[in-house]
């Protein structure tokens, strides 16, 4: 039975038993596999809400939310960890700058030649003259010489002027972890230097997208994820960067908030909070996870005060004065909707006061295990409220080794379950084993590949890249149709592929028509009948809700060359 307890004061309240949820598809077990991986506990977090949003709208959803609710309560080690996970906090520059904090992409990428661009890669050739000016910027900013800490600037993967970037984007990651604020010309270099390496990443992921076959459909399956992750990742990187741009430096490194906030968009995380709303034995777990997203309590913080309300719950029981231990959800629910500057304070009933001060005035027993041997230390009983100063992350004095508290108690030291997880475009580069006998796509799944992944701008240029996707007909006229990034419709702009041949005839029409904000100058070229009849020119000219403005001008001036 689960121990579910509601009204105003959860810690002293009459539980409300209910049966578990029932299992659906085995999904506890697939938990249970989850939580006990040898993943560290942020990889763990980004692995679980990357699967509440694969499954985002689906009944899995609830499922899996009831299954880690289940587990929690219920004591398993499985169950701490994955309840850590979803409630876990992180600022945006702490989740994304190791992902960056290297420039590898930008030392790859100008090493194999790619900057060195054609006619038509415009990007890439804008990318070049900033990779440049940022490293002359940095070679002018570590003038002053270098701390003995840092590292040799000789040293692999440190060669000029590559490392000369990286020690600099350390030390201004570092200000600005510190202090939570940069002068404004220091800001615009860290920002520089972040949208360097963001675009070098999504040129490299691009170029990934661009050598996947499309005739084998299980190696798409496999590498498509993780192309789509880190673009995910590089749209985030972009959005610390505006951050940064505007100002805004101490939320960008000082402001936690739920992970889940900062990986989901807010579509998914609408949705993720309907499938929490919509099923009413959720109600514990969605009072948490609310409570969690206006406080954004750091893990090791929340495991120490809820670990000490277990363990009084723990000795109130063996007493007499309880019915029912505190399950970890409840405990969880309490320190997260009353902590309140650094602190906690609970209301005792005045029955309990005295059993309450008399537990806290003894030691902790010896020999007993579970909750009622935790160490009690840091609660106080001051004018009838129960009181837990919430001590620094620095400072805790015990670690939990699946982040939030278990019966088998703490350990000495924090225990690192996985290594760092690599970037995800890394992964993408494994070639994988060859696939035999598989059935070749139709041009329609192949144009509902491309169009499935239409917001991953760095797959779509790939595919754009790509000639068994472009020749497909009509493929590139409906990613000109969809897509709402200027990037894309430049590059099909300004590749004859792109946009010439029986396969493209209808793409430089949806060129015209769409809304995207492109310099006319990069669209005139299509104001030709060589391009677009006579006819549909004039209908575009006389489309004043669907047309932009200055492509309607450059139309009206060529018809009247025509006249």
């Amino acid at each position: 039975m689960i121990t579910v307890r509601t009204g105003d004061n959860l810690m002293w309240g009459d539980p409300v038993l209910r049966p578990p949820a029932p299992d659906h598809s085995g999904v506890l077990a697939e938990l249970r596999l989850l939580g006990r991986g040898q993943m560290d506990h942020s990889t763990l977090a980004g692995e679980l809400y990357d699967l509440l949003r694969k499954h985002s709208g689906e009944p899995l959803v609830p499922s899996v939310l009831l299954g880690i609710q289940n587990l929690a309560v219920h004591g398993d080690p499985a169950g701490a960890r994955l309840l850590a996970a979803l409630l876990d906090v992180v600022t945006p520059a702490s989740r994304l700058l190791p992902l960056v904090r290297r420039m590898s992409s930008t030392r790859r990428l100008w090493i194999n030649g790619s900057w060195n661009p054609g006619p038509s890669s415009l990007v890439l050739r804008e990318w070049r003259d900033r990779h440049v000016r940022f490293a002359a910027e940095c070679d002018r900013l570590l003038a002053g010489g270098r701390r003995p800490d840092e590292v040799r600037l000789d040293a692999a993967g440190w060669e000029s002027p590559w490392g000369s970037m990286r020690l600099v984007l350390d030390r201004l990651c570092r200000a600005g972890e510190s202090r939570g604020e940069l002068p404004a010309e220091l800001g615009g270099v860290l920002a520089g230097l972040l949208r360097l390496e963001a675009d070098a990443w999504q040129e490299r992921i691009s170029q990934l997208a661009g050598n996947v076959d499309p005739f084998r459909m299980e190696a798409i399956a496999r590498v498509l994820p993780l192309l789509s992750r880190s673009d995910r990742e590089i749209r985030d990187i972009r959005e610390l960067v505006a951050m940064i741009e505007s100002g805004d430096v101490a939320d960008a490194f000082l402001k936690p908030r739920l992970r889940g906030r900062s990986v989901m968009d807010a579509r998914e995380f609408g949705m993720f909070e309907r499938a929490l709303e919509g099923c009413p034995d959720l109600s514990p777990l969605h009072s948490l996870v609310r409570a969690q997203v206006e406080s954004a309590l750091e893990i090791p913080v929340m495991a120490h005060a809820a670990a000490r309300l277990m363990g009084l719950a723990e000795r109130l029981k063996l007493r007499g004065d309880r019915l029912q231990g505190l399950d970890l959800v409840t405990a969880c629910r309490l320190v997260v909707s009353c902590c309140e500057r650094g602190e906690l304070a609970i209301p005792v009933p005045e029955a309990l006061t005295g059993a309450v001060q008399e537990i806290l005035g003894e030691p902790v027993p010896a020999g007993v295990s579970g909750p009622a041997g935790w160490d009690l230390r840091g609660m106080e009983f001051l004018v009838g409220h129960l009181v837990i100063v919430l001590p620094d992350p620095d400072d805790l004095p015990e670690v939990w080794p699946h982040g939030l508290p278990t019966l088998e108690g703490p350990a000495g030291i924090a225990v690192d379950c996985g290594a760092e997880d690599q970037a995800a475009e890394q992964e993408a580069g494994e070639s994988p084993d060859g696939e035999g006998g598989e059935a070749e796509p139709t041009a329609a799944a192949m144009k509902n590949l491309v169009l499935t992944n239409i917001q991953s701008y760095s797959l779509v240029l790939g595919f754009l890249r790509n000639p068994k996707f472009t020749c497909v007909p009509g493929l590139v006229e409906a990613v000109a149709v969809r897509t709402r990034n200027p990037q894309v419709i430049e590059t099909i702009a300004t590749d004859r592929a792109l946009h010439t041949g029986f396969a493209n005839r209808g793409v430089p029409l949806a060129c015209l028509r769409s809304p995207v904000n492109v310099s006319v100058k990069i669209l005139r070229r299509f104001i030709k009948v060589k391009y677009v009849s006579k006819v549909d020119l004039r209908r575009l000219a006389q489309d004043r809700a669907g047309v932009r403005k200055e492509v309607i001008r450059e139309i009206e001036k060529y018809l009247e060359t025509l006249a």
